[in-house]
């Protein structure tokens, strides 16, 4: 009968738990150093771009936006070093890169970011938003980033980006 009850003790912790039940077993403080993250927004008016620039400094996030990236692309836009070795200084060793934008952005800023961090031990995630009455064929933002990137999310609503930032241990 012990066993019985010990069940029950466990399905009570279950319900009890935050409603996901892979909450409970998430580490809050892990002894490893925080993780590093370079956010790229395709869009430099992205509302998601100030929220996440307003990450405590202590965050772990760099922030760029697509006028930052476009700038090395330009020729002649540097002091005698070529458009290359300017983009690897400042790619910079990060843990994660995470290209954000909606479908329909112009994705030239996340596929020169992404071949910056190509052969890093670098994880390079999308994150395309699917807007509401935007047509569900376009996805030229996407197809364009798919192969560059080892993950790719379409999400249907904003906010999703400072949970992930969490949830990847960036910040905090």
């Amino acid at each position: 009968m012990q066993t019985g009850e010990s069940e029950s003790r466990r399905a009570q912790a279950r319900s009890s738990s935050s409603g996901w039940p892979e909450a409970r077993f998430r580490i809050r403080a892990a002894n490893a150093s925080p993780r590093t993250a370079r956010v790229i927004f395709l869009n430099g008016a992205d509302p998601e771009m100030a929220l996440c620039r307003s990450r405590a400094p202590s965050a772990h996030v760099r922030v760029s936006g697509p006028a930052e990236l476009h700038a090395f692309a330009e020729p002649g836009s540097g002091s005698g070093s070529t458009a290359a070795e300017r983009l690897a200084q400042w790619a910079g060793p990060v843990d994660l890169v995470l290209i954000v934008g909606d479908e329909g952005d112009d994705p030239a800023a996340g596929v020169l970011a992404a071949r910056a961090y190509r052969g890093r031990s670098v994880t390079i995630s999308g994150l395309i938003r699917r807007r509401p009455g935007t047509a569900s064929t376009d996805s030229r933002t996407s197809d364009t980033l798919r192969p560059l990137c080892t993950t790719m999310m379409l999400v249907n609503d904003t906010g999703y980006l400072d949970d992930l930032l969490d949830a990847l241990g960036v910040g905090e």
